[in-house]
This record gives structure tokens, C-alpha cells and sequence, in this order.
């Protein structure tokens, strides 16, 4: 079975007699049922008032509803089930599970039934649920959509009437309609364009006068103008039977403008929910321990200090340390990374990383408004807010644009005033209708929304969206080495075997070893197993290694000083360039030689190489020895000359300055302090996932994963903003230059106008949302 899903299907099969229908399958489930922990003092706490309010929301019906993430939804069956067994509780009203989102949408009577009754029998299925935090923005989302689609509606079935009216007339070519046929279609266009007009079109007004209130004109200032004085003139025309009606074209103008405005919310909404899709559902308490006693606290109380306790499938509730010895925990929420990964004791743990594992027990190193999940939070939306230059320009000429328009009109009035009359209210009405800036005020926001959104998928976070568009105008890409283009961690790069036993059992002896050791080298030896020999007399020797006795045998393993003169003649290797030499001896016999060195990003290579490809100079800094440097620059194809050891905070930000001098524009990557200010100075500055937090806070863009090649996929995703905001840009000029003169000098109705307009809003939101679906 893959889930109880899929358990509760096959019983139902067996049960109804239909076993044979197993002699079809021709594989075995390659996962196994997952045992979900129920806390029932997590569920009864959903029960309380204070803390429904946040979440629940009333019917109609008196019922209360609720938006639930549900995790361990596999496959369809896990929705059947769910929705098939909870439907039948007494009290439910309904429950629909989304299985592409996780998401349930539950409602129920709480006359008949608790909220933690319905939670506890899904976890008695085998699933959790919870409730989803961010409800009030579903709903908000979802009350927009509807009522921009019934405005849609109106719009488009009033246009689609009107245009059939109005139909009439145009194919009247001799004027044989008689005149009361002519008045009957002129009244029923009137009163179909009203809804149209007064409902569908309603939310421009508001938008406009919001803007005469505070002394701005913003682009819907036109459109008012132009939808209540073709409306006015037109009935005005109707009740004195004389005169052009414009209903069509009114109609017309609202549906495309509507049209334009639903897919930008929707390309908004759809980028900025990438990261709510990811992030789930933060607890809302935890469980503190006080000696042997567990009290279940809000998280707002929890404080710096404190010890709680993480259970099984629970998400941890604050940034700590681990005090037991090890953890294995899911951090996919933050990273993006599908694979659990296992933490050890005094190890940081981030908040909203799920707990995969056994229960194990924290301490909490920051307040929960501090945490990390709280950060990204906080982060992301300081990018959303933040505005890139080349969209600053945009609005700033929107602006005026819009002043132009008027001033345009009114030109256009003038001047037909007095050559041709009867032709001024149709070519004024063209004038604004086609010069409607909705193009160019959408060129570069979904563009810069849509982009945001790509990268949050990947796991990289941009604190400035002005980084997206100045990442594709590098010239240079300088990289740190610890933390950056290396793990940090060490292993093995070299081993050369001098005894008679097996390299297994050296490399096990050696892991007994610096099992006991405190030293960062000792994680190379993380993944071997230990020795089974009795280990005494372990002691650590200052400048040379440690030493022990395993089954009475006295091993060293160390540098080089635990060898004799001869010895290190033979065995010590005066020419290696990079990592550190360690010996491994047993009654001052040399048994085994190690090169011990930081590990490479399996990436890095990649990421380098194809940086190197689009014409970049790539450079490497570092304030490790110069050999080991320059051996790193080789391994990776960094060109010597670009290569600097032994490097100072200011002299690395004395080398980005270097760069700029000369005309570059270069991003930093690192992940200390020590790289702090060449990030401040550089154009664009990437942090890495383990910065330390005051470098995430300072840096353009934050990697939250430890995939470099990140680092190359963002420069190309930007690159491909940058021309498609280009793109829209031109075109949205393009089509206003050669638009309104046509318009000014009467060759564009204004049908054709609002028809031209929308098309031009649809180009430009359609040509963003490419970059949704980049590779």
C-alpha cells in the first residue's frame, strides 16, 4: 500500500469478492503505509473560539467552513477516501479535498460535531490536517474572481446584444429601416448597455475618483470620461432621435478592458501563491517542556531559552538548536529539497521544517516573529513591494501619458470643432478609447510579478526585485570559496592504504576515532562505520591529532608530527596544493595516508562552465591559503588570473570596486561576514542558504537551497525579463505612436479603438505569462 487511501480501496475490492483483480498488477508499491502520530490536545485546542475566528468563517446555514491542508495525500484514492468517510460523519455538511493543492474545504454543523472530532477522524484515516493560514487571502481571492466575472459576464453578453443591434444598422445600407424600427434599437441598446455601464463598469469609477481625490490622475480618469460621455451623448441621441449612438463601442470597451484587468489579477495571484503553496501551515502552538512536565503554549510565548518538544509529523514551531543526539527532518517547505536530511545535536533547525523522524526535543534560539519561516515571509514581500527602476520609468510615464491623453482630446475637439462638427464626439471617443495606457502600465508588472513567482519555485528568494533585472547586466560573477562554491563539509579526496588490512577496516578504525572528536574534520568520517573494538585511553593532542587504544592497540591519527623524521620523508607529500594530510598509525607503524578537503558542489562545475559560455568573467575570492585557492580555481575552470587567496574583507571589496572602475558590473556570492561588504558594493549580491542572517538581510537575493546552479538558471531568467519587458514596452509605445494619430485624424472609430486597445493589454499579459512556463 502507498497510503491509507489506497488500503481502503483494496478492502472495499476483497470485500466485494473482486481479488482477482490483483492477478492484473504487475508490480508491488515501492513505498510503504507512513504511522502519523495524533496529538489530541493539538485538536481540542482548534475547538476554542479565539482561535476559530482566525480561521472559520459562517454560512448562510449558521454552519461554520474551513480551509484545511491535509498532508499525506498521495493519489486519488487518498481523496476519495477522505471525502467519502468524512461525509458520512453526523454534523458534516460537506468536505471537498483538492489532491494537486493538499487542500480541503470542509463545513460543518458545530451543534452536532467539533472541529477535532472531524480532525481526529482524518487522522484516524492516516492523514493530518490542520488549518490553512492563509484563509483570509483565499477568500479574498475568491471573492475578487467571482465578482470580476460577473462584471465579465454582464459585459460580454450586453456587448454580444448590442453588437447584434447594432448589426442592424450597419447593414442598412440604402436606409430603408423605418423609423420606428430605428428608435426600437436604439432604446433596447440603451437599456441592455446600462448594466453594463453602471455594474460592469463600475470599479474604473471608483478607481478614478480615488484618484481626482488625492490630486493624482491615474489611467482610469480617461476611461470614465470616455465610457460616461459616449454613454450620455448616445442616450442623449436616442431620447431626441437624432444623432450617432456609440453602445456598441461603450459595451465593447468595457468587456476588453475587463478582460485585460481579469488575466492581470490572475497572473498576479497565480505568482504570488507560489510561495503560500510551499510554505503550508505554521502551528500555531507548541508543546514546552518543564522539567518532565509538557504544557501546550501559544507560540507568541514561547521564548528564547525555552525547550519544546517536536513529535512525530509535527512542523518545528521556532528556530532552535537540536539537544538530542540526531533528527531527521524535512525541510522542504524552506529549501525546495524533496529528501529528508538529518540533523545532529547542537545543529540548527529551522521553523516550518517538518519532523520526519522520531520526537526529539529543541532549544529555542529566537522568537517566533523571528524565525526563519518568518524572515522569507517578510522578505518576499518587501520584493513584491519593491519596484525596479525600469518599472519606476514605466509608471512615471504612465503618468504623464495620461495628462497627454487629455490634453490630446482636447486638441482633437478643437481642431474637428472647427473643420468638421458632426465628426468631433466620434473622433474624441477614439482618441481616449485607444490611448488607454493599460499596455504600458501592465508592461513590466506581471512581468517582474510572474518572474518573482518562478523563483520562489526554485528556492531562490529576492529581497529587491530590482536584482531581477540587474542580474542579466552582469559582466562579472565573483564567487567566495568556503560555503559558496564548496559544502563545507569535508570528506575524503585522497586515501592511500600501507597496511595489509582492508581499506573498510582503516577508514572504520578511523571513524572510531574521531567519533569522540569535537573537530569540524571529523564529519568527513560521518558516513563509515564504527569499529567494533573496545576504545580506552582517548585523548587529544595539541598541534598533532588525537591517539587511543582499540582492544589494547595505541592508533594515532593525525599530521604529520606523530611520524618519525623518515617516516615523514617517505610518507608526507611536500607538493599537495589543497586540502590537509592526515596519517593514520598503530604502534608508530604508518598504516594509512588522507587527504581531507572541503567538498566541491556537485554543481558548481555546471554552473561556472555555463557562465563562462555567455561571455561572463568568472572570478573566485577567498581568504583560504593561496595554494589551496588556486588549486580550487583549476578544479573548477576559473582562469588563474582571476583567482585571489588569502583575501581580507577589504580587499575583496577592493577587487569589486577594481571591477567597476574598469566598466563591470559584478554580483557577489557568498556567505559570511567576511564577504559582507564586497556584497554591499557589488551590483547584484546572492547570500547562501547558511549565511549568517545580517548577510541574508543585506543581500539582493538569497538562495535557499544549496543548489549554485541556481545562481546560473536566475541570470537566465532574467535575462529573459529584461527582453520581454522590452518587449512589451515597444510594443505598448508602438501601438500608441501609430494608434493616435490614426485615431486624431478620424480614420479609427472608436468600436475599433476599444477592440485595438484590448488587444494591446492582452499581447502584453500574455507575452509575461511566458515566463511561467520557462524551462
Amino acid at each position: 500500500m502507498c497510503c491509507p487511501g489506497c488500503q481502503a480501496v483494496s478492502e472495499s475490492i476483497i470485500a466485494m469478492g473482486l481479488s482477482d483483480y490483483y492477478h492484473f498488477r504487475e508490480s508491488l508499491p515501492e513505498t510503504s503505509p507512513r504511522d502519523i502520530e495524533t496529538d489530541l490536545e493539538q485538536l481540542l485546542f482548534y475547538d476554542h473560539d479565539k482561535v476559530q475566528d482566525k480561521y472559520v468563517e459562517l454560512n448562510a446555514e449558521n454552519q461554520r467552513s474551513i480551509a484545511l491542508m491535509v498532508s499525506g495525500i498521495v493519489c486519488s484514492a487518498c481523496t476519495w477516501l477522505i471525502e467519502t468517510r468524512i461525509g458520512q460523519l453526523k454534523g458534516v455538511a460537506s468536505i471537498s479535498v483538492n489532491q494537486s493543492t493538499s487542500r480541503a474545504k470542509l463545513s460543518w454543523d458545530p451543534e452536532l460535531i467539533q472541529l477535532s472530532e472531524i480532525l481526529k477522524a482524518i487522522s484516524d484515516l492516516g492523514y493530518q490536517a490542520q488549518p490553512y493560514d492563509q484563509k483570509i487571502r483565499e477568500q479574498q481571492l475568491v471573492k475578487d474572481k467571482k465578482q470580476f466575472l460577473q462584471r465579465l459576464a454582464i459585459a460580454g453578453l450586453g456587448m454580444m446584444q448590442v453588437m447584434m443591434y447594432s448589426l442592424g444598422f450597419y447593414l442598412d445600407l440604402n436606409q430603408e429601416m423605418s423609423q420606428a424600427t430605428w428608435a426600437l434599437l436604439r432604446w433596447v441598446s440603451l437599456l441592455i448597455s446600462a448594466p453594463v455601464v453602471f455594474y460592469a463598469a463600475s470599479p474604473f469609477y471608483i478607481s478614478a475618483f480615488k484618484s481626482l481625490k488625492n490630486k493624482a490622475i491615474n489611467m482610469d480618469v480617461p476611461v470614465t470620461i470616455a465610457i460616461f460621455s459616449a454613454w450620455i451623448a448616445s442616450t442623449y441621441a436616442t431620447v431626441v432621435g437624432a444623432g450617432e449612438v456609440y453602445f456598441d463601442s461603450v459595451s465593447m470597451f468595457v468587456f476588453f478592458l475587463l478582460t485585460g484587468r481579469y488575466l492581470q489579477m490572475i497572473a498576479i495571484h497565480k505568482a504570488g501563491r507560489v510561495l503560500d503553496e510551499r510554505l503550508g501551515t505554521r502551528p500555531e502552538t507548541a508543546i514546552k517542556l518543564s522539567g518532565n512536565e509538557q504544557q501546550r503554549v501559544l507560540l507568541e510565548e514561547v521564548n528564547p531559552g525555552d525547550k519544546l518538544l517536536v513529535k512525530p509529523g509535527s512542523q518545528i514551531p521556532c528556530d532552535g538548536t537540536l539537544i538530542d543526539t540526531a533528527a531527521q527532518i524535512d525541510e522542504s517547505i524552506l529549501t525546495g529539497e524533496s529528501y529528508p536530511i538529518r540533523k545532529y545535536q547542537a545543529e540548527l533547525v529551522a521553523a516550518g521544517a517538518i519532523n520526519v523522524g522520531a520526537a526529539f526535543v529543541i532549544e529555542v534560539t529566537q522568537r517566533v516573529e523571528e524565525s526563519t519561516l518568518a524572515n522569507v515571509i517578510r522578505l518576499l514581500q518587501q520584493a513584491k513591494e519593491s519596484k525596479p527602476k525600469i518599472q519606476q520609468v514605466a509608471d512615471k510615464i504612465a503618468s504623464y501619458f495620461v495628462a497627454s491623453i487629455l490634453v490630446l482630446a482636447i486638441a482633437t475637439a478643437v481642431y474637428w470643432y472647427n473643420t468638421a462638427p458632426e465628426h468631433v464626439f466620434a473622433t474624441v471617443l477614439a482618441v481616449l478609447v485607444i490611448t488607454c495606457p493599460c499596455a504600458l502600465s501592465l508592461a513590466t508588472p506581471v512581468a517582474i510579478t510572474t518572474a518573482l513567482g518562478r523563483l520562489t519555485a526554485w528556492s531562490v528568494l529576492v529581497n529587491r526585485s530590482s536584482a531581477l533585472f540587474n542580474l542579466s547586466q552582469l559582466t562579472d560573477i565573483v564567487f567566495d570559496k568556503t560555503g559558496t562554491l564548496t559544502t563545507g563539509r569535508f570528506v575524503i579526496e585522497d586515501f592511500e592504504n600501507f597496511s595489509n588490512q582492508s581499506d573498510e577496516q582503516l577508514k572504520s578504525i578511523m571513524a572510531t576515532l574521531e567519533s569522540r572528536s569535537e573537530h569540524p574534520i571529523a564529519t568527513a568520517f560521518d558516513e563509515y562505520e564504527l569499529s567494533a573494538a573496545n576504545i580506552t585511553e582517548l585523548s587529544m593532542i595539541d598541534g598533532k591529532g588525537l591517539q587511543a587504544r582499540l582492544d589494547g592497540k595505541l592508533y594515532q591519527l593525525g599530521n604529520a608530527q606523530f611520524m618519525t623524521k623518515e617516516q615523514m620523508n617517505h610518507y608526507h607529500d611536500d607538493y599537495l596544493t589543497s586540502g590537509t594530510q592526515l596519517f593514520l598509525l598503530c604502534e608508530q607503524d604508518c598504516l594509512a595516508r588522507l587527504v581531507i578537503d572541503t567538498e566541491i558542489r556537485s554543481d558548481a562545475q555546471q554552473t561556472i562552465d555555463s557562465f563562462i559560455k555567455q561571455g561572463l568573467k568568472v572570478h573566485l575570492l577567498s581568504g583560504d591559503k593561496e595554494q589551496h585557492v588556486t588549486s580550487m580555481g583549476k578544479r573548477v575552470g576559473i582562469p588563474e588570473h582571476n583567482v585571489r587567496g588569502g583575501q581580507l574583507p577589504e580587499q575583496k571589496l577592493e577587487y569589486i570596486k577594481l571591477i567597476q572602475i574598469d566598466g563591470g558590473r559584478a554580483a557577489m556570492i557568498g556567505d559570511g561576514l567576511n564577504d559582507s561588504p564586497a556584497m554591499a558594493a557589488a551590483t547584484v549580491s546572492i547570500a547562501m542558504s547558511q549565511s549568517t542572517d545580517i548577510t541574508k538581510v543585506n543581500a539582493d537575493m538569497i538562495l535557499l537551497t544549496e543548489r549554485i546552479s541556481l545562481v546560473s538558471k536566475s541570470y537566465h531568467l532574467s535575462a529573459k525579463v529584461r527582453r520581454i519587458i522590452k518587449q512589451n514596452l515597444t510594443w505598448a509605445f508602438s501601438y500608441n505612436m501609430l494608434g493616435v494619430p490614426l485615431a486624431m485624424t478620424g480614420y479609427i472609430t472608436p468600436w475599433i479603438a476599444a477592440a485595438g486597445m484590448s488587444v494591446s493589454s492582452l499581447v502584453v499579459v500574455v507575452n509575461a505569462l511566458r515566463l511561467s512556463r520557462d524551462k
